[in-house]
């Protein structure tokens, strides 16, 4: 799909009138219309339902709405950025995250900063959420995407993203189908600590742990040498993985230490980062 193609369906699903919407857009009607209509080819169905006094969203229009609106919104604040600090600008950034993120909008988000800065040099480091926000608040790192804890620092400023939610993942019993079944050896890895202490709260007894490591890909391969089951989350799920639902969820969120200047490009990420759809 293409920007226009966006452009044109929120000035309709505002104004509920396409003749309006293309006199707010500067085209003809039937420019606009078969855009509208290129689009929901895309989409698989209708997106309006076309009254001369009363055209309305249908409930597929009314499910992508949100989706368009984010994606319109990330990219003009990408664009935005591009037109007002130039394009020869080198712009560090130093981002840490926590393992598992959902790949595919980060990707998104990234690209959309990289289109905003092309002299972006980013830094990466991946770690877990305790270690990024001890660093965060030494100074090592512009921002972090971290899972949300009750006892984060007051000193972070802290953005919303998405809910993480936890799954248990290995040789699983006979009874399995029971989301509470948990029987044979734990894998404990540091980032799944918080998810499991709520596990445990949750069935009114703390969970054993038969082995331990610091990060996920050690954790899978533990799995994958059967020593164990391990809480994943989701977004880190394959579909070759034996998975139950724990109702177990954490808040994934963006942070920084208040007080310190942000760089531009770093701004910017916040900005790029809170506008897009993270699913």
């Amino acid at each position: 799909m293409e920007m226009h193609q966006i452009r044109y369906f929120l000035a309709v699903s505002r104004l509920l009138n396409f003749t309006r919407a293309a006199e707010e857009c500067h085209v003809t009607q039937p420019s606009l219309t078969r855009a509208i209509q290129k689009l929901e080819d895309e989409f698989g169905g209708p997106l309006f339902h076309r009254e001369r006094a009363a055209t309305h969203l249908t409930e597929l229009g009314r499910q992508v709405q949100p989706h368009l609106q984010r994606t319109l919104d990330a990219a003009e604040a990408a664009a935005e950025l591009a037109v007002s600090l130039g394009r020869a600008e080198i712009a560090p950034v130093t981002l840490g995250l926590v393992e598992g993120l959902t790949a595919a909008p980060l990707a998104t988000v990234l690209r959309n900063l990289a289109t905003a800065f092309p002299g972006l040099a980013l830094d990466l480091k991946v770690a877990g959420s305790a270690d990024l926000i001890g660093r965060a608040m030494a100074g090592e790192l512009d921002l972090i995407v971290v899972e949300a804890a009750p006892d984060m620092p007051e000193r972070l400023d802290t953005w919303p993203l998405y809910e993480r939610r936890w799954s248990m993942v290995g040789p699983m019993p006979a009874d399995a189908a029971d989301d509470r079944a948990t029987d044979g050896p734990v894998i404990g890895w540091s980032e799944a600590a918080q998810a499991l202490e709520a596990l445990g709260a949750q069935r009114a007894a703390p969970v054993g742990i038969a082995h331990r490591t610091d990060h996920l890909a050690t954790a899978r391969a533990m799995v994958a040498a059967r020593l164990g089951q391990a809480l994943l989350p989701a977004e880190a799920l394959g579909p070759e993985d034996a998975a139950v639902p724990t109702g177990i969820s954490g808040r994934i969120v963006m942070a920084s230490v208040a007080g310190r200047r942000r760089a531009r490009a770093t701004e910017a990420l916040v900005r790029i980062a809170r506008a897009s759809d993270w699913g």
